[in-house]
């Protein structure tokens, strides 16, 4: 039995407005909502690495917004694109992957998609399904669409050629190959990012010139990371990762700047819009306190990637560990085969640090601690077989033991 189309204006403002920053067309893609005919909604996502954060899943949450309301997701998964890279926002070249590395990388995000989608509703496409059996005269004829200043148009290229830094004669190409998924799949919405937008309407150009429907297209807000500057990225590890644990998660909500806090509860909660607009009218008239409403941020994200138990949990951890300065319940413990001759060589077995040089400076820089206690000297000896508790910063704790002693 075909599921039922969301017409209503409430459903139907709630996809248009939350968190989208350019719709075109708008008042067409509007009317096709209201028409309740199914649509097939398309997002390309190239694997070029294995975790997803709070920041891919705005686009994730927007598809989720559209399945709900009973359009199909059309998921297109790069497994060509992301060997030649994309090109946006990038001022060099992009390393390209092996069939081998994007097939490993798309296996881990696939498992992360569900934890968002409904994997029954959702339809997932392959770009090799089509483009392994493209011939010369295919790519010959895809490239005859565009000339090479249309391609060449776009700020990042045009930034790198007056910086001198040179274009990958394969990087155009890049768009002509996400705009062909979109005649494939016969998308009628693409949605993207804000900094997608060149590449999004490639794809509704190339439908025009095929005569097919051009698609809508939907680019999407952008998250600031942890660090409240920058758009979140693991680049600049600044991020949330969807398979962080509950108590990672919520920590990490935790220590945003206040002012994002709107922002956060917009882009990575399903709370009702007229909730989010209170939620940012009583920050402004200063009835609320941030912390209050941080902590009810994090537990929104917990709760939606793991459960309400889950999320109570990492608050009780959170309490005592940072307002009651009491040590975790549960603390990884690391077993040595062999007892580290110093403090900086236990900090980089418990992978705290990842280098000896690391590990120094950051416990001369009094950032590790010995059950609770600072400690800078990185050449303190450890005693033997002591329940020691390592921790870095606020949420990185580790216990360490020797094999043989703890079996």
């Amino acid at each position: 039995m075909p599921k039922r189309i969301a017409t209503d204006n409430r459903t139907i403002a709630h996809i248009l407005d939350r968190s989208t920053v350019t719709i075109i067309d708008r008042k067409n893609l509007e009317k096709r909502l209201k028409s309740g005919k199914p649509l097939r909604v398309k997002l390309g996502i190239d694997p070029t690495g294995p975790n997803l954060h709070l920041g891919h899943a705005v686009q994730l949450r927007k598809l989720k917004q559209f399945q709900d309301a009973g359009h199909k997701v059309v998921i297109v998964i790069g497994d060509w694109t992301a060997r030649i890279g994309d090109p946006t926002e990038r001022n060099e070249m992009r390393p390209q992957l092996t069939a081998v590395e994007v097939k490993k990388n798309t296996r881990e995000y696939l498992k992360q998609l569900f934890l968002i989608l409904n994997k029954k509703e959702t339809e997932v496409v392959w770009q090799s399904s089509w483009f392994n059996k493209f011939g010369l005269d295919d790519v010959f004829d895809l490239l005859s669409k565009w000339t090479v200043s249309q391609l060449l148009d776009r700020d990042d290229f045009k930034k790198r050629l007056s910086d001198g830094t040179e274009v990958g004669y394969h990087e155009p190409i890049y768009s002509l190959l996400q705009a062909y998924d979109s005649i494939m799949v016969k998308a009628d919405v693409e949605i993207g990012a804000t900094e997608q937008l060149f590449n999004l309407l490639r794809g509704r150009d190339l439908q025009n010139m095929q005569q097919q429907t051009p698609q809508e297209i939907m680019t999407l807000d952008i998250l600031i990371g942890l660090d409240g500057k920058r758009k979140m990225g693991k680049s600049h590890n600044n991020y949330i990762a969807l398979l962080d644990s509950g108590e990672e998660m919520y920590g990490k909500v935790m220590s945003i700047p206040d002012e994002l806090i709107p922002h956060y509860f917009e882009l990575t909660t399903e709370l009702p819009d007229a909730e989010v607009t209170n939620i940012k009218k009583r920050l402004q008239e200063l009835t609320v306190n941030p912390r209050d409403l941080k902590m009810r941020l994090a537990r929104e994200i917990v709760t939606l990637y793991y459960d309400a138990k889950t999320a109570k949990a990492a608050e009780q951890q959170f309490i005592n560990v940072f307002q009651k300065k009491i040590m975790p319940e549960h603390i990884e413990v690391v077993l040595l085969s062999s007892w580290p001759n110093t403090l900086a060589h236990a900090v980089v077995a418990t992978t705290l640090a990842h280098s000896m040089s690391e590990a120094r400076r950051t416990i001369e820089q009094g950032g590790i601690k010995i059950n609770g206690e600072v400690e800078k000297n990185p050449n303190k000896t450890l005693p033997k077989n002591a329940d020691l508790v390592l921790s870095r910063g606020k949420r990185l704790f580790k216990k360490i033991a020797l094999k043989n002693a703890a079996t």
